[in-house]
């Protein structure tokens, strides 16, 4: 059992009904890694996928019901789910309006 206070992952929770919305911005020369999510959506079921913000389709698409969640946890392996292409963040593509919450637990390095 781990008994540290501090997270060695940054991270960001963000709630939006927008179609397409920014967790992480692209910072030059950086890549973003995503080691863990919390991902809820609201009362609409909704096909949702995590984008760079230039590169389309880093992850598969997850076709999730009304009121549907994904929990990853990190990998036992210590590997990341996503690793973006150098200099993108991270977003969000839904394929509705629905409220979609989102925490992200990822590093941003050279």
């Amino acid at each position: 059992m781990s008994m540290r206070t501090r997270s060695e992952c940054q991270h960001v929770a963000v709630n939006s009904s927008a179609a397409n919305f920014t967790l992480v911005n692209g910072v030059a020369g950086q890549i973003v890694s995503v080691y863990a999510m919390i991902l809820t959506i609201g009362a609409t079921a909704v096909q949702v996928n995590l984008e760079g913000t230039v590169t389309p389709d880093i992850s598969q698409l997850f076709n999730l019901p009304a009121n549907g969640s994904i929990v990853l946890d990190r990998q036992i392996n210590g590997d990341p789910w996503w690793v973006f292409p150098v200099g993108e963040g991270v977003t969000i593509e839904q394929s509705g309006t629905t409220q979609i919450g989102v925490d992200l637990y990822y590093l941003q390095t050279v």
